[in-house]
């Protein structure tokens, strides 16, 4: 986390199965705490929403493009 970044606190529920994954990688000293866990997690998360957003966006542009380049063909025909 960023030294001196603003943090704010939410409590989540998550399922037994998972508090318990969760303990066992922070008892092996795989992560320092669970908060650090989520932390992780959720910036995985933005990072795929990012990648997803971009990705539709790019699919976006190309059937606008492959459309006005059908009404081109229509137009000259």
């Amino acid at each position: 986390m960023n030294a001196g970044a603003a943090v704010e606190k939410l409590s989540v529920a998550i399922t037994p199965t998972i508090a318990e994954a969760m303990r066992k990688v922070v008892d092996d000293g795989e992560y320092a705490s669970t908060s650090e866990i989520v932390r992780e997690a959720l910036e995985e998360w933005s990072i795929r929403r990012t990648q997803r957003r971009l990705a539709v966006d790019e699919i976006g542009r190309h059937s606008a493009g492959r459309k006005a380049r059908r009404e081109d063909e229509v137009e000259t025909v």
